[in-house]
């Protein structure tokens, strides 16, 4: 089925519209107030006790884990405990 093809009035009926919407977006103008317009800079002591929080967090995730794989590979190595399904 062939693509309907807009008629002359639908055409000027669409440039109308969309000229309205630039006469509209055209005179809402904002500005802030002097007060609002100064940038806030970021400070770096705020960031560096989270820094090395999160950084305490994830050395001792990691040497927990670390520390399970090493007991159980030992455990394994010596047949203290066996899993069914492996066979060494």
């Amino acid at each position: 089925m062939a693509k309907q093809r807009k008629t002359k009035a639908q055409k000027i009926a669409s440039d109308e519209r969309k000229s309205h919407e630039q006469v509209i977006q055209s005179t809402m103008t904002f500005s802030l107030p002097p007060s609002y317009e100064t940038q806030v800079k970021p400070s770096l002591t705020t960031s560096v006790p989270t820094q090395y929080k999160d950084l305490q967090k994830t050395l001792l995730v990691s040497a927990f884990i670390t520390a399970f794989q090493l007991i159980l590979f030992f455990l394994l190595k010596t047949h203290s405990i066996t899993v069914p399904s492996v066979q060494y």
